[in-house]
C-alpha cells in the first residue's frame, strides 16, 4: 500500500505533499498520514480543504479582507502578464538575433546623426547589402526606433496607470473592474 502524506501550516492548509513510493525515508516527521480520499481533494481545489483535529474539514470563508488582497495580487498579476505578452507581440516578428543588434543600431544610427564622418560598421554593412545609402539607413533605423518606443511607451504607460488604479481600488467590484482595454 502506498502511503500519502501531507504537511500542513498553521491555518490547516496543506503546504507540501509525499508518497511513499517516491519520497521514501525522506519524508519530514512532521508530515501527516493523510487518505486515499483526502489526497485528491487537498490536491484538486487547493485553498478548499483544511486540516483540522486530524480530520478534512472545508476551509473557512475568507474574511472580505483577505477576499480583497487576494483578488489585488491576481489582478496585478494578470496586468503585468498583459503587459509582458503585448511587449513580447511588438517584438515577436523580428527575430532574437535581429533583435540582439537593435541597440547597436540605435547606437550607431544617433551617432551618425550628431557627427556623419564616426564609424558605423554594422549600418554600413546593413546598407551596402541593401543597397541603400548610410544615410538612409539611419533614418530607417531611427524611424523604427520611434515607432517601437511609441508602442512600448503606450503599453507601459497603459500597465502604469492599470496599477494605479488598482493601488487606489478599495473593493472587490473596484478592484475586479480593472482591466486592459480590448483595443490597446
Amino acid at each position: 500500500m502506498n502511503k500519502k502524506y501531507a504537511i500542513f501550516n498553521q491555518g490547516g492548509f496543506p503546504s507540501g505533499f509525499y508518497t511513499e513510493d517516491v519520497h521514501g525515508d525522506l519524508i519530514p516527521q512532521e508530515a501527516v498520514e493523510i487518505s486515499d480520499e483526502d489526497w485528491p481533494a487537498f490536491l484538486g481545489a487547493p485553498g478548499k480543504w483544511v486540516w483540522v483535529a486530524g480530520q478534512r474539514q472545508p476551509a473557512p470563508e475568507p474574511s472580505e479582507q483577505e477576499r480583497v488582497a487576494r483578488t489585488r495580487d491576481l489582478v496585478e498579476s494578470r496586468i503585468r502578464a498583459e503587459g509582458s505578452s503585448r511587449l513580447q507581440a511588438i517584438a515577436a516578428p523580428y527575430s532574437e538575433e535581429e533583435r540582439e543588434s537593435w541597440h547597436k543600431q540605435e547606437k550607431e544610427a544617433r551617432a551618425w546623426l550628431e557627427d556623419s564622418s564616426v564609424s558605423t560598421p554594422l549600418l554600413s554593412a546593413m546598407a551596402a547589402s541593401r543597397g541603400i545609402s548610410l544615410e538612409d539607413m539611419v533614418l530607417k533605423v531611427m524611424e523604427n526606433v520611434e515607432t517601437f518606443e511609441q508602442a512600448s511607451g503606450a503599453i507601459l504607460g497603459t500597465q502604469q496607470k492599470l496599477l494605479d488604479e488598482l493601488a487606489a481600488a478599495q473593493t472587490l467590484e473596484e478592484i475586479e473592474a480593472i482591466a486592459w482595454p480590448q483595443s490597446e
